[in-house]
């Protein structure tokens, strides 16, 4: 299983586009993804692939430039795959970048291993522990409205694993889908909070309000 989401925005090619192109390829991705199943069944993570497109529409570079997944073998699969793809021709015929990044979960994940219960870590994190860790990344959520310059709340929703890490998050609402929107997610997804015991947090929300005179 694995789903993307675009990170890099440019205005010579259609987000939209992008997203249909690399959908369209699913199968050559999840091939690659296969076989290295076959030698780590627990194999999965988050895998980041930077890609040049020329104003023909042709993939003259891919690179692997973050990756969870330690199997080479299968980043080097899918950069073969994605230097075969081929966009329609846009704007000016300049050469666009492109950072898409995968995420990879495997059919049977492994068993989490024990907890030492002398941690004393919390069964959920509280609403003050997310608005604590949202507020950290406040500053990349204004370099978002500085750089879309879009006023409005933007509001997110989230999963949290118990490590603290963000898993995934979206824009909803006006904001889905937009260059904004997405930048936002982005953020969140950088976001380190508490860990806790319990199972991972699923449809958090939390909204972000840009464009507006913050509280002193």
């Amino acid at each position: 299983m694995w789903w993307v989401v675009l990170l890099l925005f440019v205005s010579d090619i259609d987000k939209t586009v992008v997203r249909k192109i690399v959908r369209s390829h699913r199968d050559q991705i999840e091939r690659c993804y296969a076989s290295g199943l076959k030698a780590n069944p627990h194999l999965g993570g988050r895998l980041v692939v930077r890609f040049s497109i020329d104003g023909k529409g042709k993939v003259t570079e891919a690179k692997v430039v973050e990756s969870e997944m330690a199997a080479p073998a299968v980043e080097q699969c899918i950069r073969n795959e994605i230097e075969k793809w081929v966009f329609p021709p846009f704007g000016r015929g300049d050469p666009v970048t492109i950072t898409y990044p995968f995420t990879f979960v495997p059919p049977h994940p492994p068993s989490p291993a024990p907890r030492s219960r002398d941690e004393n870590l919390p069964e959920q994190l509280e609403p003050s522990d997310i608005q604590r860790g949202m507020a950290s990344i406040r500053p990349l959520v204004e370099a978002c409205f500085a750089k879309w310059k879009v006023p409005g709340v933007v509001n997110v929703t989230m999963t949290i694993r118990p490590s603290g890490r963000v898993l995934e998050a979206a824009a909803t609402g006006a904001f889905a889908g937009t260059p904004t929107g997405d930048c936002v997610a982005e953020a969140v997804k950088r976001v380190m909070l508490p860990r806790f015991e319990g199972p991972a947090m699923m449809g958090i929300d939390y909204p972000f309000t840009l464009g507006a005179p913050r509280a002193r």
